[in-house]
């Protein structure tokens, strides 16, 4: 489900955590969403209001602009053209070797990531939406919502 959570899922597979800091560099969980027809795509008018009702916080030095779908004859009126990945990547150094052999949780393990400057999955879909490349509906969706 996501980076963090590869560690605790090898585990329960079988592989000896004594293992895993030796073997490990990263770890990269990724998803793919719709991506914004270039033709059709439209701004949203107030994506501030649309951060604040579903309590994101913004980036102080990122852009609020969100885009929405419109429909097109070149997407088919569906307002997405292909697919695009979302990714989270999570750095393995020797700060993760004690969480890796003491079989802590992934919670634990993405605590110490987060720290270290990982970016998550909603995180970087949001930096997608910012971009005009997908919606924050397409972003919710895959990262399942409630996991920010």
């Amino acid at each position: 489900n996501d980076a963090a959570g590869a560690i605790p899922r090898l585990t329960d597979m079988g592989v000896e955590p004594y293992l895993l800091p030796s073997s490990l560099v990263a770890v990269m969980a990724q998803r793919l969403v719709r991506k914004l027809c270039d033709r059709c795509r439209r701004p949203v008018v107030d994506s501030a209001a649309e951060f604040a009702r579903l309590q994101i916080k913004i980036p102080e030095n990122q852009n609020p602009t969100l885009w929405n779908n419109a429909g097109c004859p070149h997407c088919h009126t569906s307002g997405f053209r292909g697919r695009r990945a979302i990714f989270e990547w999570m750095s393995i150094d020797e700060d993760f070797h004690p969480l890796i052999i003491g079989r802590s949780g992934a919670p634990e393990i993405a605590h110490l990531a987060r720290n270290k400057g990982m970016r998550t999955m909603f995180e970087d879909g949001i930096r997608l939406c910012q971009l005009g490349e997908t919606t924050l509906a397409e972003v919710l969706r895959a990262t399942r919502a409630g996991e920010r």
